[in-house]
Protein backbone atom coordinates (compact mmCIF):
# COMPACT_ATOMS: atom_id res chain seq x y z
CA UNK A 1 0.00 0.00 0.00
CA UNK A 2 1.09 3.80 -0.58
CA UNK A 3 1.28 5.42 2.84
CA UNK A 4 0.43 9.04 3.26
CA UNK A 5 1.94 10.34 7.37
CA UNK A 6 1.23 13.83 8.65
CA UNK A 7 1.68 15.31 11.71
CA UNK A 8 -1.80 16.50 14.07
CA UNK A 9 -1.71 19.75 13.21
CA UNK A 10 -1.60 19.37 9.17
CA UNK A 11 -5.08 20.73 7.93
CA UNK A 12 -6.86 19.42 4.39
CA UNK A 13 -8.98 21.65 2.65
CA UNK A 14 -8.68 19.28 -0.49
CA UNK A 15 -8.26 15.33 -1.24
CA UNK A 16 -4.38 15.24 -1.23
CA UNK A 17 -4.59 11.36 -2.61
CA UNK A 18 -6.41 13.05 -5.71
CA UNK A 19 -3.12 14.66 -6.62
CA UNK A 20 -0.63 12.03 -5.56
CA UNK A 21 -2.18 9.60 -7.62
CA UNK A 22 -2.55 11.83 -10.64
CA UNK A 23 1.29 11.36 -12.15
CA UNK A 24 0.59 13.94 -14.75
CA UNK A 25 0.39 16.61 -11.74
CA UNK A 26 2.61 15.19 -9.12
CA UNK A 27 5.29 13.67 -11.07
CA UNK A 28 6.23 9.85 -10.74
CA UNK A 29 8.42 10.09 -7.45
CA UNK A 30 8.66 7.65 -4.97
CA UNK A 31 8.39 9.98 -1.82
CA UNK A 32 7.53 13.38 -1.30
CA UNK A 33 8.55 14.93 2.24
CA UNK A 34 7.91 18.58 3.46
CA UNK A 35 10.14 21.07 3.27
CA UNK A 36 11.68 21.53 6.39
CA UNK A 37 12.81 25.10 5.78
CA UNK A 38 16.20 24.60 7.49
CA UNK A 39 18.53 24.81 4.65
CA UNK A 40 21.35 25.30 6.89
CA UNK A 41 25.18 23.73 6.17
CA UNK A 42 23.95 21.02 9.06
CA UNK A 43 20.87 19.70 7.16
CA UNK A 44 22.59 19.49 3.51
CA UNK A 45 21.55 18.74 0.95
CA UNK A 46 18.28 17.65 2.55
CA UNK A 47 15.49 19.79 4.31
CA UNK A 48 12.86 16.95 4.42
CA UNK A 49 10.86 16.55 7.68
CA UNK A 50 8.82 13.73 8.53
CA UNK A 51 5.66 16.24 9.87
CA UNK A 52 4.29 15.36 6.46
CA UNK A 53 5.83 12.57 3.79
CA UNK A 54 4.03 10.51 1.36
CA UNK A 55 5.16 7.40 -0.07
CA UNK A 56 4.81 5.18 -3.12
CA UNK A 57 4.84 0.83 -2.41
CA UNK A 58 7.60 -0.35 -4.51
CA UNK A 59 10.77 -2.35 -4.23
CA UNK A 60 12.87 1.42 -3.92
CA UNK A 61 10.92 2.76 -0.99
CA UNK A 62 10.69 -0.94 0.27
CA UNK A 63 14.12 -0.91 0.54
CA UNK A 64 14.71 2.28 2.01
CA UNK A 65 12.43 1.66 4.94
CA UNK A 66 13.74 -1.55 5.36
CA UNK A 67 17.15 -0.23 5.78
CA UNK A 68 15.80 2.96 7.99
CA UNK A 69 14.14 0.25 10.02
CA UNK A 70 17.30 -1.76 10.67
CA UNK A 71 19.81 1.74 10.97
CA UNK A 72 17.77 2.58 13.73
CA UNK A 73 19.99 1.77 16.54
CA UNK A 74 22.79 2.75 14.76
CA UNK A 75 21.15 6.48 15.08
CA UNK A 76 20.73 6.00 18.47
CA UNK A 77 23.98 5.33 19.46
CA UNK A 78 25.59 7.46 17.30
CA UNK A 79 23.23 9.89 19.75
CA UNK A 80 21.67 11.65 16.43
CA UNK A 81 19.42 14.56 16.65
CA UNK A 82 17.06 12.56 14.78
CA UNK A 83 15.84 10.56 17.65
Amino acid sequence: YNLLFQDVDVIWYQNPLTYFYDTDKSGDFDIYFQDDGAHTVRYAPYSANSGFYFVRYNDRTRYLFTTLLYGGDMIKAWDSHQQ
